[in-house]
């Protein structure tokens, strides 16, 4: 929230003016990676589409089960990646959440997991790719023909491990120059306005996070509800711990085909983490379609004249 005095001094010295502002994109050199040149003209699609990125810590169970249903059934997305599933093979979840296709990673022991679900009808997928922390696949959004790269991202908690993601992540950088989104739990905090609790950031760490960013060309999308992603639920005087761990970063070709995309981090169910709504076209508000009127005693106002001129 921005705070201005007002223009008009008739109105008090105690008066101020509040301008909402959404919290945009936490690094400071996005603008630097910006390419003015050849911008690829925006996609147009018919309806909104969303995708979900869920760590959800385990999907053999009920609740599980109860709020993914609640999650499909309110945002109808047509692609949806869990992470963290702890399950060994995910074919009982297309029939019973009406998704027709997956790409899984199984679970190792009772740790990780990964699957994609998506709709065919809605969705086209093609050149898909896993490893052991990522899902990486070509996807097509009906009704449009425009092809662009999503990757799943599900980081190690070992240093060696998210190195040998990140590693993989630049290989493909060199390798392709596709319009990119890159979503989901990178076990790591980017900024330190993003981790409540707990030590202070390693600097030497966050630096190396951003080097990589960098490397990728990718940005930070920002994101609209809560501030952080994670948490340890050890309320009270139990030493809370409160982190934005799950994020969701586009190269400047995705932004440019998608300028209206939005990140949400949705409301906590089920899992210590939110989960993550992608809408690539928002659907239009209808907050300022009210015809505008001029009241004729606006006029009378000394300081009339003044205001229209400085605005």
């Amino acid at each position: 929230m921005d705070i201005h005095p007002p223009h008009d001094p008739t109105v008090g010295n105690r008066a101020m003016v509040l301008i909402p502002t959404l919290r945009g994109n936490s690094n400071p050199t996005r603008g630097i990676l910006e390419n003015d040149h050849n911008p690829t003209p925006n996609v147009d699609m018919f309806n909104p589409t969303n995708f979900i990125i869920w760590n959800i810590r385990g999907g053999n169970n009920e609740d599980f089960r109860r709020n993914f249903r609640d999650l499909v059934d309110t945002h109808r997305p047509c692609m949806v990646a869990l992470l963290e599933t702890r399950m060994q093979s995910h074919a009982l979840l297309l029939n019973e959440f009406e998704f027709s296709e997956l790409i899984e990673v199984p679970t190792v022991g009772q740790a990780r997991g990964m699957v994609l679900l998506w709709d065919h009808t809605k969705v086209n997928v093609h050149n898909i790719v896993r490893r052991n922390h990522e899902i990486h696949a070509t996807i097509e959004v009906r009704p449009t023909n425009f092809k662009w790269l999503l990757s799943s991202i599900y980081a190690s908690t070992s240093t060696v491990d998210r190195d040998v993601m990140w590693n993989n992540l630049k290989n493909l950088v060199d390798s392709h120059q596709d319009t990119w989104l890159v979503g989901g739990n990178f076990n790591d905090v980017f900024s330190s306005n993003d981790k409540l609790g707990r030590r202070a950031l390693n600097s030497r760490r966050v630096f190396k996070l951003w080097d990589n960013i960098n490397y990728c060309n990718l940005q930070d999308l920002g994101y609209k509800g809560s501030k952080y992603t994670w948490s340890n639920r050890r309320f009270g005087n139990n030493g809370l711990i409160m982190e934005r761990l799950d994020n969701v970063f586009g190269n400047n070709e995705w932004i440019q085909c998608f300028p209206n995309a939005s990140i949400t981090h949705l409301p906590k169910t089920h899992s210590d983490h939110n989960s993550l709504l992608i809408n690539l076209i928002p659907k239009k508000s209808h907050l300022f379609d009210k015809l505008f009127r001029l009241e004729l005693y606006w006029c009378k106002h000394p300081h009339f004249k003044a205001i229209v001129s400085s605005t």
